[in-house]
This record gives structure tokens, sequence and C-alpha cells, in this order.
């Protein structure tokens, strides 16, 4: 019998052409490999059909609660919220527009004992070239003023023990939440282990990582984690 439970956050944004899919091919995968499954859904204020999925996936699925958002607050924000409301022992998180699946999860649990998380890293990512270059970029400032030595800051698979991710002070509401959450972990010296994951091309839907919105509104994020992170290394 597996000896640890799970809460999966997936969130959701306008992924009513893909949400049914993923939380489908999650229930398979990961059934069998936990003692306890939860997957919370949060809806980022979609204004698509999204709320109407995950009603149905709900009354489908009795271990699916939904989580949402009156209005769309960012990526960074619908993960806090997963977090919070996660009841499991582990705490995994992926994207909901499928991009990822979840047959690894299994190795990811068998390294978890070890370390305080484990991170996945694209083997190849499937991603537009904005996509790469931003996050170029991210890597060298996180790994230069951040001291964040990760192969892979955004790689949306990661695995958690509940009772030290829900210690983090997390405050970013947007797409600083992975270098923030990482930071965080390395100031505290958390130890993790690197896992090379598939990633599949987006079928449905427009990603919105690379929108003007978003990078602006990262790079004011950065600045200011970048300030937090030096108060606590003062401190």
């Amino acid at each position: 019998m597996p000896n640890h439970s799970l809460s999966l956050i997936l969130p959701a944004c306008n992924d009513a052409q893909n949400l049914s899919a993923t939380v489908e091919n999650a229930v398979s995968a990961l059934s069998n490999v936990v003692s306890e499954l939860e997957i919370l859904i949060v809806d980022d204020g979609s204004t698509d059909t999204t709320a109407e999925v995950c009603d149905r996936l709900a009354s489908r699925h009795p271990m699916v609660r939904v989580i949402r958002h009156p209005r769309t607050r960012g990526y960074g924000a619908a993960l806090r919220s997963g977090f919070a409301e996660a009841r499991c022992d582990l705490v995994f998180f992926t994207d909901g527009d499928g991009q990822f699946r979840f047959g690894q999860v299994a190795e990811f649990m068998a390294q978890i004992d070890a370390v305080h998380m484990v991170l996945g890293y694209r083997a190849e990512s499937q991603g537009r070239w904005q996509h790469r270059a931003n996050s170029c970029i991210g890597h060298w400032l996180a790994r230069t003023l951040l001291d964040v030595r990760v192969r892979d800051i955004n790689c949306p698979y990661k695995l958690f023990h509940r009772h030290f991710l829900q210690r983090l002070p997390l405050t970013s509401e947007g797409a600083m939440i992975n270098t923030e959450l990482l930071s965080l972990a390395a100031q505290a010296g958390w130890t993790f282990h690197e896992v090379a994951v598939a990633h599949y091309p987006r079928k449905c839907g427009a990603a919105t990582g690379a929108t003007f919105q978003v990078v602006t509104r990262t790079l004011a994020e950065y600045l200011q984690l970048q300030r937090r992170i030096a108060g606590l290394r003062r401190s």
C-alpha cells in the first residue's frame, strides 16, 4: 500500500478545452500510487466555460475540489490558494493545460523522503521562442542574484512536503511565484532532487506567460523579491 497522500494543484485560467483530459489523466495515473488523492482545481477568474467543466469534474470524481477566484489574480495567486487548501502530506503542482502527464509522479515520490522537494526540468521544451528567451534571462538573474541553482525554475512539475511548503511566506501573485518559492527554499537550506520530464505541445487555447502585461508584472515582482531576499540575508 502506498504510504503517502497527495494533493494535486491545478491552476486553470480559460482552460476549458484542456482541463477534462488533464484531470482524467491524473485520476488514471495517480489513484493507485498514493494512499489518498485530492485534486484541487483553482479556477483563476476564467471567462470561458472552465467553471462548468470544473463542476462536471467535481461531480464525476469525489477527490476533485474546486477553488474559485472571482477575477483573474495571476498564476502565483492561483498556486498559493491551492497550497493553502491542501490537506495531504505531499503537494504536487502542474498546469491544467495538458502539457505535462502524470506518469512520472511515482518517480518523484520515490525520491521525496530523502529531500525537501523534487523538481522537474523539461527534457525538451515545446514552448515558443519568446518563452524560451524569457526563461534564459530569468535563470541567469535568479542564479546570479538569488542563488537559485536549478535547471528549470519555471517548470510546473514540482513535489513538496506540505508541512514544509506551507511554512514559506509566499506573496507573489504572478509568474514570479516559482522564483520566489525556490529563493526562499534556498535561504532555508532546502535540499532537492531534479528529474527530467516530458513536455508536450499545448493542444488548445493560448498561453499567457509571455504577454507584455505578465512580463511587466514579473519584472516588478522580481525587484521586490530581490530586496526581500537581501533583507533575509542581512537578518
